[in-house]
């Protein structure tokens, strides 16, 4: 990816978040001084490593708990799945999980909701900034009910700031939050011009918990939805568990390398439902060219991964689910092909790659080590799905039923 493509677009809708800013919606010094601290602090959190690893077996346990109690009975699984996933990045902003019932973790999922619907890069407010000012001013598509949600979520995330300057100790980083509060303070005077401000960390705590969160269950969601209407991926899947991990041990993210067949279905579920069809806009930095055509400086721009995901020209019959494409002859190893690309590409690719990895390979495997997964009696699902930022299944339901 050429460093001409790494701009964001100019007028950022930061009016939504009050005051506050995030990084990805800068570009240039900013952008890179946030990206390059928000991997390290993660890092130095456990980001990819046993000390996350744990956190995501133990939000794992609390939603096979609240699944079991539905009996193999039609339950909507996204109810419980979105506040599941989305703990996983809490704790990792905020240092603590937010219980499936508190009232603030059913409004932040409920303002994730409303940001992906708005936030969606087909969107004309997109493209034309100025429709923004329309719209608000106008109370249009209920967008005053998404600021009116947003306000209170800022308010939450402003308690947490506070709270966490109170009990800050330089000495024992908790989370992210503290680790950028650090920099705060030991920027301020010898840095005027910072981006370690109170501003950015406003915005920046929503943004990841945001992008962190959604992605990662609407994966999972596409792979409960593949494995009840192909019942023979699905017994293959859970047979190579059953030989691998077994019944008792839970999966761990070590066990990946072993499990070839289920790994194949997770990245052919990334490409057959591209979960980010249409990336974020992308802005032009300098003049620069793509393919003989000519891209001047100032342009906005913006990577269909949906076609290339589909393109019968690097995929054999791209409309079908094949997890096969995925492995060698003998079935043994898994062949990541280069035109697989539901992160992205470049440096602006998501920076959670690793983690949102580990999480769709720990849910997927642990759900279907515990349950058999079925459509309920006399329903199915069209396979289709909503566009927003990201690309999400219609409404369904899915009967998780226990297995002996």
């Amino acid at each position: 990816m050429k460093r001409a493509f790494l701009g964001r677009p100019p007028n950022p809708p930061n009016h939504l978040l009050k005051g506050a800013t995030s990084f990805s919606v800068n570009s240039g010094i900013v952008w890179m001084e946030q990206k390059r601290f928000a991997l390290h602090i993660m890092r130095d959190l456990g980001f990819g490593k046993t000390r996350m690893e744990v956190h995501i077996k133990e939000e794992i346990a609390h939603l096979l708990s609240e699944l079991e109690e539905f009996q193999g009975k039609p339950a909507n699984v996204r109810r419980f799945l979105a506040p599941s996933t989305s703990n996983n990045i809490s704790a990792l902003i905020f240092g603590r999980r937010i219980d499936y019932h508190d009232p603030m973790r059913i409004l932040l999922d409920q303002v994730i909701t409303e940001l992906i619907r708005f936030f969606r890069p087909t969107s004309i407010h997109a493209w034309f900034p100025w429709v923004k000012s329309l719209l608000f001013y106008f109370k249009l598509w209920d967008y005053d009910k998404l600021e009116f949600a947003i306000e209170k979520l800022m308010a939450f995330v402003d308690k947490e700031i506070d709270e966490h300057q109170l009990s800050l100790d330089p000495n024992f980083i908790r989370d992210y939050m503290d680790g950028f509060l650090l920099q705060m303070e030991q920027r301020r005077y010898r840095e005027p011009n910072t981006s370690f401000t109170r501003a950015m960390l406003k915005g920046n705590a929503p943004s990841l918990i945001g992008a962190g969160s959604t992605t990662v269950r609407a994966t999972v969601e596409w792979t409960l939805l593949t494995m009840a209407k192909y019942q023979d991926v699905q017994k293959k899947i859970q047979d190579e568990i059953d030989e691998v991990i077994g019944h008792e041990r839970t999966p761990n993210w070590a066990d990946h390398i072993h499990l070839p067949y289920t790994e194949a279905v997770l990245m052919e579920v990334q490409r057959w439902k591209t979960v980010v069809p249409i990336n974020l806009l992308r802005f032009t930095t300098e003049d620069s060219d793509v393919m003989g055509y000519d891209v001047p400086a100032g342009m906005t721009v913006i990577a269909n991964i949906y076609a290339i995901h589909n393109d019968p020209d690097y995929w054999d019959e791209p409309h079908l689910f094949k997890p096969e494409r995925f492995l060698s002859e003998d079935g043994k190893e898994v062949i990541k092909h280069e035109c697989w690309i539901p992160f992205s590409l470049g440096k602006r690719a998501c920076p959670g790659e690793t983690l949102a990895n580990v999480e769709v390979f720990l849910y997927a495997t642990s759900l279907l080590q515990k349950f058999h997964i079925e459509f309920p009696e006399g329903k199915r699902h069209n396979f289709e799905g909503v566009v927003g930022a990201t690309f999400e299944p219609t409404p369904y339901e899915l009967c998780m039923v226990p297995r002996l």
